[in-house]
This record gives C-alpha cells, structure tokens and sequence, in this order.
C-alpha cells in the first residue's frame, strides 16, 4: 500500500465524522461516568447513614416504650 491508498482508506472510515468532535466526547463521556459514581456513591452513604440513624431512633422509642410501660403494670 502506498501512501495515497491509506490515506483515501482513512478518508473514507472519516467520512462527515470531525476527529477532534470525536475526541471531546470521548472525553466528556468518561467524565460523566466518573462523576455520576461518585454521585451513586454519596447518595447510597447518605442513606445508609440516614436508615441507621433511623433504626436507632426508633429502637430507642420502643425500648423506651418498653420500659415506660412495665413500670405502670
């Protein structure tokens, strides 16, 4: 292959495509991912932590209930 063939072959896979366009969105789209773990990540944390605090609040209630309530029988 000569040098006129490759590039006609390249020409012709790059046909109304810009290389740079392709470039920037490759690049932004594996920002995106990186970002939107992270996001998943927080949000799964926070509720995580948020259901736990609430498990222990409402243990406590009823614990408390518990004992607030074999007192007077």
């Amino acid at each position: 292959m000569n040098k006129d063939e490759i590039l006609a072959k390249s020409r012709a896979e790059n046909r109304n495509k810009d290389v740079y366009e392709q470039e920037v969105i490759k690049q932004a789209s594996q920002k995106a991912v990186v970002v939107q773990m992270a996001l998943a990540t927080l949000f799964f944390a926070i509720q995580i932590i948020a259901y736990t605090i609430l498990v222990f609040v409402m243990s406590g209630c009823y614990i408390y209930d518990l004992s607030v309530s074999s007192t007077i029988l």
